[in-house]
């Protein structure tokens, strides 16, 4: 909770390795909102796993496979975001994960 709201202040508090701290503060506040997404996934894949269900989290993990590498390359390379538009691609794919579970589940894909 703490990384979403304030994550600046966890990086002040969490490490003191001079060289990390650059990268955690351009890191956090693109990523740290898409945590809430990553674990709405991990819980839907879960209990999707448990209603015997797995197509759809295996899709969703796909997806955000697909979209982490395609994003990142297409981000970091070729558009020359560098660092910055590669954190921007994680936190896409870490939104595309959890809203594809949750919106394969809400359209029913447990029944």
């Amino acid at each position: 909770m703490t990384a979403t709201v304030a994550p600046i202040a966890r990086v002040d508090t969490s490490t003191v390795t001079v060289p990390v701290t650059p990268l955690r503060r351009t890191s956090h506040p693109l990523v740290a909102i898409a945590y809430g997404f990553f674990g709405l996934g991990l819980a839907l894949y879960f209990a999707s796993q448990g209603a015997g269900r797995l197509a759809w989290p295996l899709t969703a993990g796909f997806l955000r496979l697909g979209v982490a590498v395609a994003g990142g390359w297409l981000a970091g390379y070729w558009l020359g975001w560098g660092l910055p538009g590669i954190f921007a691609a994680m936190a896409l794919a870490l939104v595309v994960f959890g809203a594809t579970l949750a919106a394969a589940i809400k359209l029913g894909a447990w029944r």
